[in-house]
């Protein structure tokens, strides 16, 4: 497997035998590792435990030996992509074979991995083929890892896909199908999506907030420019469209997903400037002004005590109980990190609210019925969000709550609930288990009103 590297990383070797008989080495153990791959894959269908292991085997040995360089890091895998990508072409189509059954299979991923993935989508995909594998192979590098999702971001994954987007989002079979190369980028938002509240993740999007916007603004002007010349004046006028604006829409119903705003006055706050409440470690707020505001709208009737069914009304800022009975951390970690998705959905529960006041106004109006009566329930979970308006008596369909609602409810307030999904240890993904969490939160009609006015 090492053969393939001789050329540029043992220079003994390259100074006894000469650049060409190394060229040579380094030809035939990419053929000899390429058939390896492509033989066990094709002859045994499924891979057997014995073939997994070889298959990892192979894309983590260090492209160079231990012996002669202990600080070699440098998986296969890595090296491979690298020597891939320089290519420019030549019988690349084989090559990305080898990875794709190296990523996809056998998840030989790791940091320096997905560093070259997203550098060869960036930097090296010159065509729409390869293009749509290297996003595929992205793809299948983040799963649903916070960890993962979150050094992708930073390693540019976002304005990678934004990228491939500008360059081939007018290709006719770039929509067409079921599997298609949109498809896979919407996979991928979708993944970003579901840990967007992680608190890794939602530092990664941060840092990387001004560059995505940036790129997502460019995107927006030159679309406008091109329906312009085309003599387009609708906004969704065709499938292809349809396909661009949605994929655009998902990146930017991630960003509303993330920063830090004032629990009382939404002001957007820098690290510096956010200050939690010390009850609770959830609120978050730019002023004590603010703060005595929100403690005196209900936040002192939930900061840091107990929920029960009969606060319903009251109820602001923290988990639904009744609900998430089954979502018991079992550890101090997994505690942890439902407190840091509980306080990151915090932050911005008066944003989406505010944001989409006109949507929330217009759907109660066409049900007719009156502000405090409404429960409005974002969803989270989805790319981009999805947001409900309904009768409070249809969202309580359990008696207790419904019981609590009644004998607490303020006529002054409008009842918001945020669904998002959890992916802690073996608590998400359960088929008896929910996956999504919901929080509630009041807030005053005149915020609401007055916005839209």
């Amino acid at each position: 497997m090492q053969w393939g590297f001789w050329k540029d990383h043992r220079p003994d070797i390259v100074e006894v035998l000469g650049v060409e008989e190394c060229t040579v080495i380094t030809e035939m153990g990419k053929s000899i590792v390429g058939m390896l791959v492509k033989d066990t894959y094709s002859w045994r269908g499924k891979l057997t435990a014995e073939c997994n292991q070889l298959m990892w085997s192979i894309g983590t040995t260090p492209i160079v030996s231990r012996e002669y360089d202990q600080m070699c890091m440098t998986s296969f895998n890595e090296g491979f992509i690298h020597c891939t990508k320089e290519a420019k072409g030549d019988n690349l189509f084989h090559d990305l074979l080898i990875l794709q059954v190296l990523v996809t299979d056998i998840d030989c991923v790791d940091k320096g991995v997905i560093t070259e993935i997203i550098d060869f989508g960036l930097n090296f995909a010159s065509d729409y083929d390869s293009a749509a594998v290297v996003a595929g192979l992205s793809g299948y590098c983040l799963k649903e890892s916070d960890t993962r999702v979150a050094f992708a971001i930073r390693s540019g994954l976002i304005e990678m896909c934004l990228g491939l987007i500008g360059r081939y989002g007018r290709d006719e079979s770039f929509g067409d199908v079921e599997h298609s190369f949109s498809c896979v980028l919407k996979n991928i938002f979708t993944r970003i999506n579901t840990v967007s509240l992680h608190q890794k993740t939602a530092k990664a999007i941060k840092s990387k907030r001004i560059d995505i916007e940036r790129v997502l603004a460019r995107m927006e002007r030159k679309s406008k420019v091109e329906r312009a010349v085309a003599g387009i004046t609708n906004d969704m006028n065709d499938d292809e469209d349809d396909c661009n604006r949605l994929l655009l829409d998902m990146v930017g119903s991630i960003l509303d997903l993330n920063g830090t705003y004032c629990c009382w006055c939404n002001k957007l706050l820098s690290k510096t400037e956010a200050k939690q409440c010390n009850g609770c470690n959830h609120m978050t707020y730019c002023s004590r002004a603010c703060q005595k505001e929100d403690w005196l709208n209900g936040h002192n009737m939930t900061c840091n005590q107990h929920y029960t069914d009969e606060k319903v009304g009251q109820f602001q800022g923290r988990l639904l109980p009744v609900i998430n009975k089954l979502f018991v951390p079992k550890n101090e970690r997994e505690a942890a990190k439902l407190g840091e998705l509980e306080t990151n959905i915090t932050k911005i529960q008066l944003k989406l609210f505010l944001d989409n006041a006109e949507k929330i106004l217009n759907k109660a109006i066409s049900l007719d019925l009156d502000l405090c009566d409404c429960a409005v329930v974002f969803d989270l979970s989805y790319c981009p969000m999805q947001i409900s308006v309904l009768k409070y008596t249809d969202y309580y369909s359990i008696n207790e709550l419904l019981e609590g609602f009644e004998k607490s409810r303020s006529e002054e307030n409008i009842t918001c609930v945020y669904y998002s999904e959890i992916l802690i240890g073996e608590l998400g993904r359960c088929e008896d288990k929910y996956d999504k969490i919901p929080l509630q939160r009041l807030f005053p009609h005149e915020w609401l009103i007055s916005k839209e006015s």
